[in-house]
């Protein structure tokens, strides 16, 4: 009997005291209007539904907390296998990871800096990684 995959929102720290959460496909909408809201205290819209993936800045409504939203949306049986498919999966998490690093970055007041990557590689690295074990159900 297959295991049946359930809606799954998992929070990670970061070293900068936000937290990244992401949510698979199965979430809804409405739970994530439960938990979230933008940071200027208006609803979530349906944009957090509508495209593949949306990675964005909210706020926890539970304690007001910053956190940045990674929602998948549209995933296939077979985006996580091997193949091409797990390319994909590499490329989406690795791009959704650097919207993520940059937000966190822009709203703690830090800078990517040409002259000094290696932080800045290893966080969207650390991201990317939490991602994919939330895809890969790990």
């Amino acid at each position: 009997m297959k295991n049946k995959k359930k809606a799954r929102i998992d929070t990670y720290s970061t070293i900068y005291d936000m937290d990244v959460v992401v949510a698979n496909e199965l979430v809804t909408l409405k739970k994530l209007k439960d938990l979230f809201e933008y940071t200027d205290g208006k609803e979530l819209e349906d944009l957090y539904t509508e495209w593949d993936v949306v990675t964005g800045l909210v706020k926890r409504k539970s304690d007001g907390a910053y956190t940045v939203l990674v929602k998948f949306n549209k995933i296939s049986d077979s985006f996580v296998s091997s193949g091409d498919n797990l390319l994909d999966m590499i490329d989406v998490c690795s791009h959704e990871a650097t919207h993520a690093a940059l937000d966190i970055y822009n709203s703690v007041s830090a800078k990517v800096d040409t002259e000094n990557q290696e932080n800045f590689a290893y966080f969207v690295a650390y991201i990317a990684e939490r991602i994919a074990k939330t895809l890969l159900n790990k």
